[in-house]
């Protein structure tokens, strides 16, 4: 999991014990973390927006959002 802290867009928070770094979208400070997940990594591929979040921020620029996918745009995306 990534510590408290910065995190960037383009670069990697450090996973720790995870197979790989964990890239951001948006820059922005990681508030907090998810233990939940520590104990049950598979929840990130079933349940990844309620169970299987990895963290959450905090003072990131909300326009940074702009060229995200929304949830639907993500969903139309995946199924084709």
């Amino acid at each position: 999991m990534p510590p408290k802290g910065l995190v960037g867009w383009g670069r990697a928070a450090g996973a720790g014990a995870a197979a790989a770094d964990i890239h951001s979208p948006v820059s922005g400070m990681v508030a907090e973390v998810s233990r939940a997940l520590e104990e049950k990594l598979e929840s990130i591929n079933h349940s990844a927006e309620r169970q299987g979040w990895i963290c959450k921020l905090k003072n990131f620029r909300a326009d940074d959002l702009e060229p995200l996918m929304t949830e639907d745009e993500y969903a139309a995306f995946t199924t084709h």
